[in-house]
């Protein structure tokens, strides 16, 4: 089995589902990212069983296989290797994943190629807790937020850390037609963040508080 795409899609793809692939050594199939084919894409998904990571690449001119039902788990150590051997070939370039009859992995690029052994096991199903957009019309309040702010709420939270633990950072969505939300750290921190765009108005995007501080 044998899928081939361009560096750069399979760089990207690996590289958004790997912070949420699980380290624990007590459940090994979750320590890997599962790559297969599916209803004309090449889905990559990884979970820890509190966040899921999940990436599509769709096949077309410049993404082949020549099997429909191929599927396989990267071993995430090997997985780490691999964005590493990428980071060595032009984003243009085509990068082929193969798959033989002993669980063998070849990724095969202009520059060289790398082996390794895929991880045994069945992937969990994740599509049956993936929730369903809503109708239009249904009431369900969507707000996006800039992730740069977001993370300046991590740097925040570091300062609580208790031992090697950073507390939660807790997003309270605001109510419908608001502009802020509140963060909380703890019992002792409270922030505020601005959304980007909310639902009702999905093209107007809002930048800052502007004059309101």
């Amino acid at each position: 089995m044998n899928v081939t795409l361009p560096c750069k899609s399979l760089k990207a793809a690996l590289q958004s589902v790997l912070p949420h692939a699980s380290t624990d050594k007590l459940q090994p199939i979750l320590r890997s990212v599962h790559m297969h084919v599916h209803a004309g894409n090449v889905l990559f998904k990884a979970t820890d069983r509190h966040t899921l990571g999940m990436c599509r690449v769709p096949l077309g001119e410049f993404v082949t296989t020549d099997d429909e039902s191929f599927a396989v788990n990267l071993p995430l150590d090997d997985v780490k290797a691999l964005i590493k051997f990428l980071g060595t070939v032009m984003d243009i370039l085509p990068v082929t994943i193969g798959v033989n009859e002993s669980d063998k992995v070849t990724v095969e690029a202009a520059y060289g190629s790398m082996s390794f052994i895929s991880q045994l096991g069945e992937f969990p199903k994740v599509r049956g807790i993936v929730p369903a957009i809503p109708e239009p019309g249904q009431a369900m309040d969507v707000v996006t937020y800039d992730p740069q702010l977001l993370a300046k709420f991590s740097v925040s939270a570091r300062a609580f850390r208790v031992g090697k633990s950073d507390p939660v950072v807790t997003v309270i969505n605001p109510k419908v037609g608001g502009d802020i939300a509140q963060v909380t750290i703890g019992e002792d921190f409270l922030g505020l963040i601005m959304m980007v765009r909310h639902h009702g108005s999905p093209t107007a995007a809002r930048e800052s508080w502007g004059s309101i501080l």
